[in-house]
């Protein structure tokens, strides 16, 4: 349950192009998406979209503590979508420190 292991997975899946940034790509791509990863200074609205979205189609919703930009090495990035099924698979079972699940599930 370490932050440093979420970290780690969300790098492996930029690195394998398995991951999709922005609510509105990941909305066009829902089919696609296995783990949504939302940090904390998301707009209530676009996070209720994500819960929306995540609800309908049983997704899991994760909430960082910290901003995704540091990890992701990006300026404006608030929410991402992992296409990968082991890497969210990792992501949803090592869900802890500086990480939760939302509820919506």
């Amino acid at each position: 349950m370490s932050k440093k292991k979420i970290d780690t997975y969300i790098r492996f899946a930029i690195k394998s192009r398995s991951i999709i940034y922005g609510i509105d790509n990941i909305k066009a791509r829902i089919r696609q998406i296995k783990v949504i990863i939302a940090d904390n200074t998301l707009a209530e609205n676009s996070l209720d979209k994500a819960r929306l979205l995540c609800s309908r189609n049983n997704i899991p919703l994760v909430l960082s503590e910290e901003e995704l930009n540091k990890i992701l090495n990006t300026n404006n990035c608030k929410i991402i979508g992992i296409t990968n099924i082991n890497m969210a698979q990792a992501i949803v079972d090592n869900v802890g420190e500086g990480y939760f699940l939302a509820e919506g599930k």
